[in-house]
């Protein structure tokens, strides 16, 4: 049995090796929480020995960025150095390391959402050819994880003590990662193998349209004859493959965003500048959100998707089965990343050129007349559960059934 140390070994040695693929040589930008410095120190070491030329980092406070929002009224901020930081990044082809422990959840509680999304738009507006070109056109090889946070792991497990709570967090996260097991790496390339195969699968069906239909739910999603599904790794231009999140348990595609159209539950709650939306109900009329409704913090949600004209159409549509070891913990992670990975989920706001056929080598005009939706926002929101079917319409004419309530069908889940 590995001791906890072998395990966060483990977990971020397979983060470094299969999640950023971090080459010798290059620069790592590593980005964390207060809470993870000796998760960041310990990155930095293990970085060094593969061989890294400097592992930059910063610390990310959310109550930092919550003072701004609640006294900097007038205008909000950012230094240039800030932008000059990520293109240097950028333009050097560096990898990138985002550790989002989601230490301080209530940061920005009570606080305008409007005021919220305002700092973000500097912030996206500051970071735009690093998220463009960088991230979302994946030139970087880059990772997001996120192990936990004593008030994050109390948000998950409230019953428990704040120690028991990280404790069986962290069980949680080096299970779906194997970080638990002596053969974590090769565990996970073979996972990671599975996801690629999936998607190809996908890809060759030539699918016109996926029909999500449940309780609350008749959603048609339409994709362009150009689309492609990414699972599992994905590759720079230059050919480096990286996995961005870890854990993964997806297959996802670029929508053409214009061909959206129905009614949608969202089946588990949506995390919104740290706040949890519960009960949110979309409407899609002829490619865009015309209605949204939730139980609690809908405000902050329309603030969202108000934030330019692509914030309220769909950038993302991914497929997820029940056998996800996420969903089959039955735990709510409060945390997109995780949650995510455990339901079928769609995202609006800015889209992958990824999950189009040559859409790397596309302007951003021959994107647009694919459907490929622009915006500075990207938000995932789940959509499925045992109750929930999906259903392709390819453009061949043949219907082929790919989950039903909630599981992935036998050729699709043996692949």
């Amino acid at each position: 049995m590995l001791t906890f140390e072998q395990k966060l070994k483990n977990y971020l040695t397979l983060t470094l090796q299969e999640g950023v693929n971090l080459q010798p040589g290059q620069v790592l930008s590593v980005s964390y929480a207060p809470t993870e410095v000796e998760i960041g120190r310990l990155t930095a070491e293990i970085a060094y020995q593969m061989g890294a030329k400097y592992v930059d980092y910063r610390i990310v406070d959310e109550r930092m960025d919550a003072a701004q929002v609640r006294h900097a009224k007038e205008r909000f901020h950012l230094p240039h150095y800030f932008t000059a930081r990520g293109e240097e990044l950028l333009d050097s082809v560096g990898a990138r390391l985002g550790i989002a422990s989601h230490s301080e959840p209530d940061a920005f509680e009570g606080l305008d959402p409007a005021e919220i999304q305002r700092l973000q738009n500097v912030n996206s507006e500051r970071n735009k050819r690093l998220m463009e070109e960088g991230i979302s056109g994946m030139r970087l090889n880059w990772c997001l994880i996120s192990p936990p946070s004593p008030n994050w792991a109390k948000k998950v497990f409230p019953e428990l003590s704040s120690e028991d709570a990280v404790s069986k967090l962290w069980d949680l996260i080096f299970g779906m990662t194997f970080a638990d097991k002596p053969e974590c790496l090769s565990l996970w390339k073979e996972h990671s193998d599975r996801l690629g195969r999936r998607a190809e699968k996908l890809t060759a069906l030539g699918i016109e349209e996926l029909h999500f239909e449940g309780p609350g739910t008749d959603l048609y999603v339409g994709l362009s004859k150009e689309a492609v599904f990414v699972g599992g790794r994905k590759a720079t231009p230059k050919g480096l493959w990286f996995t961005p999140n870890i854990p993964t348990f997806e297959d996802y595609t670029t929508p053409d965003w214009r061909k959206t159209r129905g009614v949608v539950r969202i089946t588990k709650p949506s995390i919104v500048h740290g706040r949890p939306v519960h009960g949110l109900r979309l409407e899609f009329k002829d490619g865009e959100v015309v209605n949204a409704t939730a139980d609690e913090n809908q405000d902050i949600y329309r603030a969202l998707i108000a934030t330019d004209p692509g914030a309220s159409r769909l950038g993302e549509v991914a497929l997820v089965g029940t056998d996800s070891p996420i969903h089959r913990s039955g735990v709510i992670f409060h945390h997109t990343l995780y949650d995510e990975n455990a339901a079928c989920h769609i995202a609006t706001g800015r889209a992958y050129a990824v999950g189009v056929r040559g859409g790397r080598g596309m302007s951003t005009e021959q994107l647009s007349a694919l459907g490929v939706n622009h915006s500075k926002t990207h938000h995932d929101v789940m959509i499925s559960d045992e109750k929930v079917n999906v259903t392709a319409k390819c453009y061949g004419g043949e219907m082929v059934t790919l989950i039903v309530n909630g599981a992935w069908v036998a050729e699709m889940l043996g692949v």
